[in-house]
């Protein structure tokens, strides 16, 4: 088994049955990950494992994520990993109107971005512990809660159908802030003017769109680690 099905393995594992793994399996898998952490789709499965209920394996992969260097942050209140993306100038823009006719460069200072969107799990905390109403439209104009419940299988896909208000009102509640434009820009794509996170050609199998969403609408955040930007954003 090579290295990239092995963690395709531990990837299914993790989301399927890991709880009930035996720990010979769990320990295995964990190893696996500490040696492939300039993988970008690692930090994503350690963020997952941190968040796991069992405290032994969340444990461990905290304390593997506590050795990557930049160190990512794991915010406290919403559980939000938050990777570093380093300052310096980058290329921006594009070459149509909206995009400001023609690449720019832009200097913005070290900042840290969550690695995933904010997911169902998560923002159902928040309405949990503000009151705040729940979303009201999901995918293809369908809610995806009910009352204040996320559909079962969608506790990790991204939130949506959520107003600027309540989205604001989430990163205040979580001591957090929306990114600027350039911000969202950069850490997606990277610093040398590149189309898309992993380069110029459209690529259908690195992210979910419509050509590839069958009957679903969103995925999981995690589901795509190889269309992760240059700094392992997914």
């Amino acid at each position: 088994m090579t290295e990239k099905e092995l963690l395709e393995k531990w990837r299914r594992d993790l989301r399927a049955a890991f709880p009930i793994l035996g720990a010979m399996r769990r320990r295995a898998a964990l190893r696996s990950l500490d040696l492939n952490r300039n993988d970008p789709a690692t930090i994503g499965l350690l963020a997952e494992a941190s968040t796991l209920p069992h405290a032994e394996t969340a444990q461990r992969a905290r304390e593997i994520l506590a050795r990557y260097e930049p160190q990512p942050l794991v915010h406290p209140t919403d559980g939000s990993v938050l990777l570093r993306v380093p300052g310096g100038t980058f290329l921006a823009g594009g070459p149509a109107d909206e995009e400001g006719g023609g690449t720019f460069k832009v200097d913005l200072p070290t900042y840290y971005l969550a690695i995933t969107p904010v997911t169902n799990s998560q923002y159902k905390r928040f309405v949990d512990a503000t009151g705040r109403r729940p979303p009201e439209i999901g995918g293809a104009g369908k809610p995806v809660w009910e009352d204040n419940n996320v559909a079962p299988g969608k506790a990790d896909h991204p939130v949506v159908g959520v107003p600027w208000e309540d989205a604001s009102a989430y990163c205040r509640w979580a001591g957090l802030r929306l990114p600027t434009e350039l911000e969202w820009e950069k850490a997606a794509r990277g610093t040398d003017g590149r189309e898309y996170p992993w380069g110029d050609e459209w690529e259908v199998s690195k992210c979910r769109s419509w050509k590839n969403c069958g009957l679903q609408s969103t995925c999981s955040v995690w589901a795509y680690p190889e269309g992760c930007s240059l700094w392992g954003h997914y």
